[in-house]
């Protein structure tokens, strides 16, 4: 892919981050479109031309998420692209049962340490935080094979 492609990409998922994805809430969560685009490009792109992309998607939700952190997101995509890199060789990657359940270690994994780094809550809150990190790991599983489909349809592969 290309890079215009990649900003091309990360313009369309921040308008539907910015305008679909808010009356999709459920239960106070909302997929995450940034990730699945990270762990695409870290699962069907050579090493060295998956990292840019990834801390680019981090970087876009982070600057357009209404957060304080601005870097978080983008440091914590380019680990997961570092990762997925090293250890996708071991990995059935073509089929999307891999895919998806990828994307549920790193939605999982993402947003656990952005709550453990980030957010240090009081106790109070640990339900409601545990419920955003399960249900909007869900919820990003949910959507995940329509937009993979997406991504395979238009062609959008690196090889």
């Amino acid at each position: 892919m290309r890079w215009w492609r990649v900003l091309l990409t990360l313009a369309v998922l921040l308008l539907l981050e910015t305008t679909l994805v808010p009356w999709l809430e459920l239960g106070g969560t909302r997929p995450n479109l940034f990730l699945i685009f990270a762990v695409w490009c870290s699962l069907e792109w050579p090493l060295q031309k998956s990292y840019w992309p990834s801390w680019l998607a981090g970087l876009t939700r982070d600057l357009f998420s209404g957060g304080t952190s601005i870097g978080a997101y983008a440091a914590l995509y380019l680990l997961l692209a570092i990762l997925l890199n090293r250890i996708r060789q071991a990995l059935f990657v073509e089929h999307i049962l891999t895919q998806v359940l990828v994307v549920a270690a790193a939605s999982l994994a993402s947003e656990g340490l952005w709550l453990l780094l980030w957010f240090h809550p009081p106790a109070a809150n640990s339900a409601a935080l545990l419920w955003r990190l399960g249900a909007g790991t869900l919820y990003t599983i949910g959507v995940t094979p329509p937009v993979l489909g997406l991504f395979w349809c238009l062609g959008w592969r690196w090889r």
